[in-house]
């Protein structure tokens, strides 16, 4: 059964995302750079602020804490995303993004797109996990081959590509994660 679909940078950076939230390392860096950070520079601020007075510094603080904590997740965003069009220009035409199939056959799954094919034999399948967005079907740790879930006609050809793969796979259940 082979689907066709189209990867948007939109699609990578959700993906990247997503993966970066999952990760321990991430989480940590995430709120030192969100809460700890901030912290720090206000108590700068109040130190310098607080020879203008004692409220006018809070005032200062607390205005540039709460500016940070609400903005830096959209800033962290933006950021990202251009450090992906980024890569996405260097790579030319576009990068990983366009057009791509998956095709999953019975000696494993073939994932094209505009650079190539990689065919995985289903014994390096360890993980398939449904998002909200995607299929994502790892071939290890780090590397998955993405199919957005706008790329099926409808739930009946989704349930019909499930169920090709349940039978394929040598993933155990718990390894095996779907969203419904």
């Amino acid at each position: 059964m082979k689907i066709d679909f189209t990867l948007t940078e939109e699609d990578y950076l959700d993906i990247t995302m997503m993966h970066m939230k999952g990760s321990k390392k991430f989480k940590s860096s995430f709120i030192a750079q969100r809460f700890v950070i901030p912290f720090l520079v206000c108590l700068v601020v109040f130190d310098v602020a607080k020879h203008f007075g004692f409220i006018p510094a809070i005032i200062a603080c607390v205005a540039l804490y709460i500016g940070w904590v609400l903005l830096f997740p959209k800033y962290y965003k933006n950021s990202a995303l251009k450090k992906i069009r980024k890569i996405s220009a260097k790579s030319g035409e576009g990068g990983p993004f366009g057009n791509c199939s998956i095709d999953i056959t019975s000696e494993g799954v073939v994932s094209s797109n505009k650079e190539g094919s990689l065919r995985t034999n289903w014994k390096r399948v360890n993980k398939v996990q449904e998002t909200e967005k995607f299929l994502l079907i790892y071939v290890d740790n780090t590397n998955c081959c993405v199919l957005p879930l706008r790329a099926f006609k409808d739930q009946d050809e989704r349930k019909i590509f499930m169920n090709i793969l349940k039978k394929h796979c040598e993933v155990e259940q718990k390894d095996f994660v779907t969203k419904g």
